[in-house]
């Protein structure tokens, strides 16, 4: 699985090192589109680089980092898009 977008890789990057996920969570997550899920993916490009870069010197994860909305329903296994 590639990722042509620099943002999106290094965003995958560092959450799977701090979460230690294991490579099929990463591709799990990465189908799931988490990236697009995370506010982090409505900011500027430069707020989010350096958001990413403050993520790899402090190693910890913000909720503004990870969620959008508190409400995550991967395990539904809802088809198509759902908010």
């Amino acid at each position: 699985m590639y990722l042509d977008d620099e943002l999106k890789r290094s965003f995958y990057i560092e959450v799977y090192r701090l979460e230690k996920w294991s490579s099929r969570t990463l591709q799990d997550r990465i189908k799931s589109m988490l990236y697009v899920r995370t506010a982090i993916s409505k900011l500027p490009e430069v707020t989010i680089q350096n958001d990413l870069l403050q993520l790899q010197e402090s190693s910890k994860l913000t909720p503004d980092l990870v969620f959008r909305d508190p409400y995550l329903l991967d395990f539904l296994g809802l088809a198509d898009t759902y908010s």
